[in-house]
């Protein structure tokens, strides 16, 4: 039923970010807005920072993601980011979380390092989707919804609230877990 669940919000949030189009506009004319900002064709830098949770199994542990994109529209992102994840096994639950063959008993910790690619789309006015695979070690799936403040022409504050999917999905429930994650940070566009 979990997953029949996830399955559905995923598939629901895409159809949201492809059938809503980049180009609607909000009615305020907020300072703080991106609708009257050219962000297309530009570089920009990505720092964020916060926690994540969910697993039973897992502990709460913090995270960051640090990253480099292009703006390709002022609606749309490529971008890579890197995260060094930290596992922390909280209690003996079965099945244990195992990385690399090895299980995890009650307070062991691994930090696994990955590099998501992610593509970004804007679904309203300040409100973005994203969606990224990190195929390198696990496979990992990371989804999330946005909220960005532009600050001035090349700084915006972004709030973040997603999904980070470690592991194949389908794979034995000792080789994956799936966190909720909250992050703030901070984008450089230059």
């Amino acid at each position: 039923m979990k997953n029949i669940t996830l399955n559905s919000l995923f598939a629901f949030i895409i159809i949201l970010a492809t059938v809503i189009t980049p180009s609607i506009q909000c009615q305020s004319d907020s300072l703080h807005t991106d609708a009257n900002r050219d962000i297309s064709n530009r570089l920009y830098l990505t720092l964020s920072g916060g926690v994540h949770w969910g697993d039973g199994r897992l502990a709460a542990k913090p995270i960051i993601f640090a990253g480099i994109g292009y703006y390709f529209t002022n609606g749309l992102s490529l971008k890579i980011e890197y995260t060094p994840v930290i596992v922390e096994a909280k209690n003996n639950n079965d099945p244990k979380f195992r990385y690399n063959g090895k299980e995890l008993n009650e307070g062991d910790q691994v930090t696994i390092s990955e590099y998501f690619l992610m593509l970004d789309f804007k679904i309203f006015e300040n409100i973005w989707f994203d969606l990224g695979f990190a195929p390198e070690k696990l496979f990992s799936i990371k989804t999330s919804l946005k909220y960005l403040w532009f600050y001035s022409d090349n700084i915006s504050f972004l709030a973040e609230y997603g999904l980070l999917i470690m592991g194949r999905p389908g794979n034995f429930k000792n080789d994956t877990f799936t966190n909720s994650i909250l992050l703030l940070g901070i984008n450089y566009t230059l």
